[in-house]
């Protein structure tokens, strides 16, 4: 067995720590237009509060 620390290719772990990052403010930024939308959806569609979960769910997910 050999000894010797293992090399680690840090450009890689960057990148996918910038990735999973990004993924994360983009899913917080989504969620703020929604709520910012929401008052203009529910007047407009005259929805309820299920209909908000429901809608507000369905946008997160990307439908």
């Amino acid at each position: 067995m050999s000894n010797q620390p293992k090399q680690y290719n840090n450009t890689y772990i960057f990148g996918l720590s910038f990735i999973s990052a990004l993924g994360g403010y983009l899913f917080g930024f989504d969620f703020a237009v929604i709520s910012g939308a929401l008052p203009f959806l529910r007047k407009q569609f005259e929805l309820s509060a299920a209909g908000e979960g429901f809608l507000t769910g369905s946008l997160a997910l990307g439908c």
